[in-house]
């Protein structure tokens, strides 16, 4: 007895082509989305960097023809110290440089100046001041607190209406500074994050208007001395914002300007 040979339905061919289809959508959505979020990531806190815009000879002056902006994804940012940014540009618009440096080359702070390359002042944004307070070390974990770090202020403010108050101050600001010791690169880092040091004061990096306020409640701050608490570097968490003051404190530095929300 003979059989046959049974034929697929092609409704069942038109279903399978349908499922592989589908399919690939689905993978092609998600890979999208999965790229789209690393692109995001990458440009968050993205900046400019300084390239030779030319072929530059030793001892031309900069101007605005001779370099090129360089966009770079922000969490290169600590890595990149010794690199000219973009927002540092007018700091070095006339400057000479030391040395030929090839079109496309990234610039160096060392090529205009080893003065310039080397000066501390360098770690402070731009856009921020260095500000330095008296802290109060015995309350303050100095153990714990390093340069490149993120602290919240605490203080016992006199209030206008003459009771004094134990408070966070601001909260999430960028040490700069413990006592001497600058933030250092990552190497040098290695070697010394397990001595820690003994010291009165810290430098913070603070816009020029919040450093403003600072001071001014430093005038009414009992001993004039801060306490520093030390955040984990995993911990963004506010209750008022990133370099923001407390809104209480309002009262006390009204005459300096209006509460902030944080950068």
């Amino acid at each position: 007895m003979s059989t046959q040979p049974r034929s697929e339905s092609p409704f069942q061919n038109r279903t399978l082509v349908l499922v592989a289809v589908l399919l690939a959508v689905a993978a092609f959505v998600l890979n999208f989305f999965y790229y789209s979020r690393l692109i995001r990531e990458q440009q968050r806190g993205a900046f400019d960097i300084l390239a030779a815009a030319a072929d530059l000879r030793a001892d031309t002056p900069l101007d605005e023809r001779d370099v090129e902006f360089i966009r770079v994804p922000g969490v290169f940012r600590e890595r990149l110290q010794n690199v000219i940014k973009g927002e540092e540009f007018r700091q070095v618009r006339g400057n000479t440089i030391k040395r030929p440096v090839a079109r496309g080359q990234v610039l160096f702070w060392e090529y205009l100046s080893p003065d310039l390359a080397e000066s501390p002042a360098k770690l402070v944004d731009p856009r921020y001041r260095g500000v330095t307070i008296q802290i109060d070390s015995a309350t303050t974990p100095l153990a714990l607190l390093r340069p490149g770090g993120y602290v919240d202020l605490v203080g016992t403010v006199k209030l206008p209406d003459g009771l004094p108050r134990t408070m966070t101050i601001i909260e999430y600001v960028r040490v700069l500074a413990t006592g001497s010791e600058l933030v250092l690169p990552e190497a040098e880092d290695q070697r010394r994050r397990a001595r820690p040091g003994s010291f009165r004061d810290i430098t913070l990096q603070l816009r020029p208007e919040d450093g403003e306020k600072l001071r001014a409640i430093e005038a009414h701050l009992e001993g004039r001395r801060f306490v520093v608490h030390v955040r984990n570097p995993a911990d963004d968490a506010t209750r008022f914002g990133k370099g923001a003051f407390n809104p209480d404190l309002a009262a006390l530095i009204g005459n300096v300007g209006a509460m902030n929300d944080g950068p």
